[in-house]
């Protein structure tokens, strides 16, 4: 599954900052044709610099944003404090799927790069996620890139208000694919709350409508919204039946409990090895390994030793040896539990 002949095509910077301007966007239509956007240009993905999408000719064109311009001198320093800490990457014998990232967010490399250097370590296939309705074509074009990208479709809580039924009849078109895996990523987000409550848990209700029509398991982000979480997957968790994943779960014990008995997966990526993390290490301890997912959300969250670096899907086994330290168990037998798992909840 690591063969791959993508297109070739420049990237730019990104960095792991939430309350920074984006630039406007070039949107790829379902039609092929393309528009500038500029709304929301103060809130991107997560509130974190986003970068411009353009696809024409099976090419994906990523432009440096202003941002990564201007402070390439405080990131040089960075790297330079962080390089006598890091190490080199370890590889294992065992595959690893990569369940969630955003790879037309990436930072740096072209999608050539990213690839083999995540095959280099035995990253076998990558699961690139949709968020929004800006983003539902270009994740289906990456996934035409490489055999080893697949993706998903559906709207982010910070998109909650962009959720229509024009959009979700994209969607129903587009998991018509096979390469397209699960509905997400779908939730609530009252952390930032950049739409209204009631908007983002009608977009979480009809996506999980959606997913039990479709019979597609779906990719949940939850911050700062536990009741509202459990209390919307108590009226259709019977009903769904591939059931999902609660991604880059960072959630109260409680909600982990709740989420495990009826039979989700939790996620998790480099928050693993944060300092401050003991809260999610805690519920790492209490997963069973038959119900744990790797993840990266690069670019988002790089692990230890990498941290304040662009993430990648080739750190995974930085998180892989984390969760096996956290679990008690060898890395390898952490790792095709994890795999069986992926295939499990996405490739069946």
């Amino acid at each position: 599954m690591c063969s791959h002949h993508p297109s070739q095509h420049p990237q730019g910077k990104a960095h792991d900052i939430r309350r920074l301007p984006i630039p406007e966007r070039v949107i790829i239509k379902p039609d092929g044709t393309s528009v500038t956007n500029t709304r929301n240009a103060g809130q991107g993905l997560h509130s974190r610099p986003a970068f411009i999408h353009f696809l024409k000719l099976s090419q994906i064109f990523v432009r440096k944003s202003k941002f990564a311009r201007t402070n390439i001198s405080s990131h040089r320093q960075s790297k330079k404090i962080m390089s006598k800490n890091k190490r080199d990457i370890p590889k294992f014998q065992t595959p690893i799927i990569e369940t969630h990232c955003h790879l037309d967010y990436l930072d740096a490399e072209q999608l050539t790069e990213t690839l083999e250097k995540s095959c280099e370590v035995g990253v076998e296939r990558i699961v690139t996620i949709a968020v929004s309705a800006d983003n539902l074509e270009t994740v289906m074009a990456l996934t035409r890139e490489s055999p080893a990208i697949w993706g998903t479709q559906g709207i982010h809580p910070h998109e909650a208000e962009h959720y229509n039924a024009d959009v979700e009849q994209i969607i129903r078109k587009n998991v018509q694919n096979p390469r397209i895996l699960a509905i997400g990523e779908i939730g609530l987000d009252y952390y930032y709350d950049h739409v209204d409550r009631s908007t983002q848990r009608s977009a979480f209700e009809r996506q999980l409508e959606l997913a039990i029509e479709l019979n597609l398991p779906v990719v949940i982000h939850s911050r700062d919204a536990e009741k509202d979480t459990q209390d919307i997957l108590q009226n259709c968790s019977s009903r769904l039946q591939r059931k999902g994943v609660i991604h880059s779960f960072t959630s109260s014990k409680a909600l982990a409990e709740y989420c495990l008995s009826e039979d989700f997966f939790l996620g998790f990526n480099g928050i693993t090895t944060f300092n401050k993390a003991d809260n999610v290490r805690e519920v790492v301890s209490l997963t069973p390994v038959e119900q744990l997912i790797l993840e990266t959300d690069a670019p988002y969250l790089t692990p230890v030793p990498y941290r304040g670096k662009p993430n990648a899907p080739y750190y995974l086994p930085f998180i892989a040896e984390k969760i096996a330290q956290i679990k008690d168990i060898a890395v390898e037998e952490l790792l095709q539990r994890a795999y069986e798992n992926s295939v499990s909840l996405l490739f069946r």
